[in-house]
């Protein structure tokens, strides 16, 4: 029997995940005419596997760390009790001594040498910081420097971790929490909610489960299988011992990480997984994981997706709506809400501030994550619209009349429909563009593209037909990207 493809065995590993958290998210999601079973737990290994940034938010007790732990073992190869040993908990409290590193004072006072006790967390090939928004602004930048260049300095010793993939947790608001700084909040990719419509039914046939098929449960360590619990205290040991530097320590863990990978799939018959026909993953004792070598060909076979033209166009007519400013030019979080003029019927007017270039270059490798997850050959306008909503919810900040005027809508037909504030507002957002999107650039796209390229010198039309609250034709307006073209024309006579 031929062998799996990756994707078949990227949702073999989603499907073992799904064994040890309860995702309802299930066919939510139709792209192509293709739905993305557990849409949740999908993104988180997505996310792993791009060795991207991801926040997710949702209420306590809604699961969001115990399933960034199941998805730490399953892809990052260590049993979940030490994922979540290895977690950066967050309070107000919390130094940088205790989130990244703190002075080995016995190696000070015995040798008079500077030296780094670093925090489990910065060990493994991942960081998973719980709470994130429980610590204040603050101290939210002292882990600025990190999340983005992925080297970590202290007391004279640096960990240089490179890409790696971030989870990061986060309450919705409460007396407990505070905002998240503007820059940090553009480093993570996408935010996503954390599934919290689970019936009872659903937990009561998941009681003992983790017990049942012991592989990687999170339960107690005297519950785990008596290999994995030797791996576990393996880790422990190795963790606490203070008198080995960072890069020592992360080469051991490497070494008690191939370990677990071995134990995974001699076990639990990792080998035989490719004999099973397709949608039979999920059977009692098996557990199947992807190796690093399956993540880095999903990642190159993701990078190679192209982007359809239409697609590309779609993305500048939304990146020039929230960023194009009539009055002002480029998008500032500074500038006064337009009352009238042109950027009155735009996304511009119902924003404070607009997306970095961070975001759009994020964008991309998102959507050819969605459109690889859809079995796509290319990325399209739907796989675009799919991710925007996810890489804005965290970065845009509206209006109050904005909010006010959405507060109280219905969010959506089902209980998995209906997300939080913050995903819906940018699903808001994205709707309006998107109807400003079929009422001009949609119409003449392939014209728009002629003249890109420089294939013809006649801009096509790209006013849009502005509407009052009765429906009725109130003015016409050029559509935002209409200015980007005339500049992208204007720049490109400069350069001959």
């Amino acid at each position: 029997m031929a062998e799996f493809t990756n994707l078949q065995k990227f949702r073999a590993a989603v499907d073992t995940a799904g064994k040890y958290f309860i995702d309802p998210t299930y066919a939510v999601v139709p792209v192509d005419n293709v739905e993305i079973d557990k849409f949740y737990l999908s993104m988180l290994s997505l996310n792993y596997v791009l060795r991207g940034r991801i926040l997710v938010s949702g209420e306590p007790g809604s699961g969001k760390t115990v399933s960034g732990n199941i998805i730490h073992a399953l892809f990052g190869h260590i049993p979940v009790v030490t994922a979540n040993d290895a977690q950066m908990n967050c309070s107000p409290d919390k130094t940088e001594n205790d989130l990244v590193a703190r002075m080995h004072f016995g190696k000070m006072a015995k040798d008079g040498i500077e030296q780094a006790i670093w925090q489990k967390s910065l060990v493994f090939p991942f960081i998973h910081i719980d709470e994130l928004n429980r610590l204040t602004e603050t101290r939210q930048d002292n882990l600025l420097n990190g999340i983005n260049s992925g080297i970590w300095n202290r007391f004279n010793e640096t960990i240089i971790k490179g890409q790696v993939p971030i989870f990061a947790t986060i309450n919705n608001p409460d007396n407990g929490t505070f905002d998240l700084i503007p820059p940090i909040s553009d480093r993570f990719d996408l935010m996503i909610e954390a599934p919290t419509g689970i019936a009872v039914t659903d937990l009561y046939m998941a009681n003992g489960l983790e017990r049942e098929i012991g592989s990687i449960a999170h339960g107690q360590l005297e519950e785990l299988e008596p290999g994995l619990q030797e791996i576990v205290g393996e880790f422990d040991k190795l963790l606490s011992d203070t008198n080995l530097s960072g890069k020592d320590k992360i080469a051991r863990v490497n070494l008690i990480r191939a370990k677990t990978a071995a134990w995974f799939s001699g076990q639990h018959a990792h080998p035989a997984i490719a004999s099973l026909p397709p949608a039979t993953h999920q059977i009692k004792n098996r557990v199947y994981f992807l190796t690093e070598a399956e993540q880095k060909t999903i990642r190159a076979e993701i990078k190679k997706i192209p982007f359809n033209s239409y697609t590309l166009v779609y993305l500048e007519a939304v990146n020039q709506e929230i960023n194009n400013s009539d009055l002002f030019g480029w998008k500032r979080v500074d500038d006064p809400q337009p009352r009238e003029g042109v950027d009155e019927n735009f996304a511009t007017v119902q924003i404070k501030s607009g997306v970095s270039p961070r975001a759009i270059a994020r964008t991309f490798d998102l959507a050819r994550g969605i459109a690889w997850l859809a079995g796509s050959p290319q990325v399209y306008i739907q796989h675009m619209q799919l991710i925007l909503p996810y890489v804005l919810a965290h970065r845009v900040r509206y209006q109050s009349d904005f909010i006010a005027m959405h507060r109280m809508d219905n969010r959506g037909q089902t209980l998995q429909e209906k997300p939080s504030v913050p995903i819906y507002l940018a699903r808001r957002l994205l709707a309006g563009i998107d109807e400003r999107w079929n009422n001009s650039a949609a119409k003449v796209v392939g014209e728009v593209i002629k003249y890109r390229d420089g294939v013809t010198n006649d801009l096509p039309d790209l006013s849009v037909e502005i509407k009052d609250e009765k429906g009725k034709k109130k003015d016409t307006y050029p559509h935002p990207l209409y200015r980007h073209m005339l500049e992208l024309r204007r720049r490109q006579a400069k350069g001959r």
